[in-house]
């Protein structure tokens, strides 16, 4: 389905077992992603965590102003 949302780790892990099951048919697997974000994420190795999404913290978030955001960020 192309409307299903993932998360930045669930596409991490997707893309490794992509990209070893190319390899493993001795092809070259060639990279691509929208914003870049999701490439840079996997060959820089990142490490996220597979949290489930939390629709009521999205809204609250979403109400407030971004620098009501930064300093709720440094508060924790």
């Amino acid at each position: 389905n192309g409307n299903k949302q993932w998360s930045l780790a669930e596409h991490i892990d997707a893309t490794k077992k992509v990209v070893e099951n190319i390899l493993s048919r001795g092809m070259v697997p060639i990279l691509v992603g929208g914003t870049g974000l999701y490439v840079q994420a996997f060959l820089e190795s990142w490490s996220v965590p597979n949290v489930p999404a939390n629709p009521g913290l999205r809204k609250k978030l979403e109400r407030m102003s971004s620098v009501a955001c930064a300093a709720l960020l440094k508060k924790n």
